[in-house]
């Protein structure tokens, strides 16, 4: 009679073993895809670049995007994810636009931004939450982009001496919000110097691909960098969540076209829905190294 309980015994034990795992597994298929969005992933780079002026060997660019500040990413997260950025002693950080979800959110997420380290800079470009169509609301943005010795581009190149040379960022309005000019904007490089071309959607990369320097030469310029995707956001069964209208050739990930490498990042953030699915955050090291 004893030997009975204890095989009876061991059976509900068992029962409940398995029924414990089943739920735990359960409570992570649930957990993991509001945990992925905390654990923002770096992606390093190595890109050859004849163009890079004499003296200059290397150029460490740091490239982030669709940050989509919100309420419960408060200051703690931000002060956090700027940390992760300035450990990765970028010579040159670039933002890539949708700060958060209005252009009132994009104005605040500056005014609250912690300090960025970066030896030549930091630049930006404006994203379809960010862009006002005021006027006076797009200058409080740019005012405060300014404030925090972040370098607004909007339809505007800037020029970054560096060895005996000169590097160029150049970065469009936004597509869906703004007035982007491609052909002002190439029109003030040259093809045999070193470009860098941010702009919130690739939506815009067959328009720059078509577009002339100032000499009328295509491939005027070298790197692109692109964002709005979020890479999907829920990587299953295809592409669930379409955040943007363009080919899902566009969707993620690097390409190169015309000779121009172009990368199209994940971001940082969520939209729609608040998690992520085997899509997680990400942040771009990409390292020049001047091959010549």
């Amino acid at each position: 009679m004893p030997r009975y309980v204890g095989r009876h015994t061991k059976r509900n034990w068992t029962k409940i073993l398995r029924r414990s795992l089943v739920g735990v597994l359960i409570l992570l298929v649930i957990l993991y895809p509001l945990v992925e969005p905390l654990i923002v992933q770096v992606e390093e780079k190595n890109l050859s670049a004849s163009d890079l002026p004499d003296g200059v060997e290397r150029i460490r660019v740091v490239y982030l995007t669709d940050i989509h500040d919100r309420a419960f990413f408060n200051s703690l997260w931000l002060n956090m994810l700027v940390r992760q950025v300035n450990s990765l002693y970028g010579d040159l950080v670039i933002f890539g636009g949708d700060y958060r979800d209005d252009p009132a959110g994009a104005i605040r997420f500056f005014e609250k931004l912690p300090k960025i380290h970066a030896r030549y800079g930091v630049c930006a470009v404006l994203g379809s939450r960010d862009r006002p169509e005021d006027p006076a609301q797009l200058s409080a943005l740019i005012n405060a982009m300014h404030s925090k010795s972040v370098v607004p581009l909007v339809n505007d190149v800037l020029p970054l001496r560096l060895g005996q040379g000169t590097i160029y960022i150049a970065g469009t309005d936004d597509v869906h919000h703004g007035q982007p000019d491609i052909p002002a904007v190439s029109s003030q490089v040259r093809r045999e110097d070193y470009v860098i071309y941010a702009s919130h959607s690739p939506a815009v990369i067959p328009e720059s691909l078509n577009a002339t320097d100032m000499n009328g030469k295509n491939g005027w310029y070298d790197l692109g960098l692109f964002g709005e995707t979020h890479g999907g956001q829920i990587a299953l069964a295809g592409n669930l969540l379409k955040l943007s209208d363009v080919s899902d050739r566009y969707r993620q990930g690097w390409l190169q076209e015309n000779r121009i490498n172009l990368l199209i990042s994940r971001g940082i953030g969520m939209s729609v829905v608040p998690f992520r699915l085997f899509c997680g955050p990400q942040i771009h090291v990409i390292t020049l190294v001047n091959d010549r």
